[in-house]
């Protein structure tokens, strides 16, 4: 058992989604860290991110299921959109209609962004009534301000 001052942070290396609901339940866990498939370094870069060395925290790259999407989507079926008169939620972000346990890019960042996003039109834009004569030009910058 830890005997150190303050909560644990529980280090997982999985493939995929694990089922955390025990972690998440107890109060002695201050933070639940993925980190996929670190690799040679994986130790030194997790070490430098636990500690404060780095800023290299990120996003989920896929969606996480409660408990009750194995037992409503076989191993074997691999359709995404939902099926009310199956019971069958959909998968991925983009189809399931329960309510994940961790989203699709659910993280945490220790920094704050600007953007900014200008659309101009072309001279093509709104020439004749069909859709595919409107034209813009869309640029888009994003920067790290923290």
């Amino acid at each position: 058992t830890a005997r150190g001052r303050g909560r644990l942070i529980v280090l997982v290396l999985s493939g995929s989604a694990v089922d955390l609901a025990a972690l998440e339940a107890d109060d002695r866990i201050g933070a639940i860290v993925w980190c996929g498939y670190p690799g040679q370094a994986g130790g030194a870069a997790i070490s430098d991110a636990l500690f404060g060395r780095t800023n290299s925290f990120g996003r989920l790259p896929m969606t996480w299921y409660d408990a009750s999407f194995t037992r409503a989507a076989r191993l074997d079926d691999y359709a995404m959109r939902p099926n009310a008169s199956r019971g069958y939620p959909g998968r991925t972000h983009r189809f399931y209609t329960g309510r994940p346990t961790y989203g699709f890019g659910h993280g945490l960042r220790y920094t704050t962004f600007g953007h900014e996003l200008v659309v101009e039109a072309t001279p093509e834009a709104g020439a004749g009534d069909a859709p595919e004569a409107a034209a813009a030009v869309v640029r888009a910058a994003a920067w790290n301000t923290g």
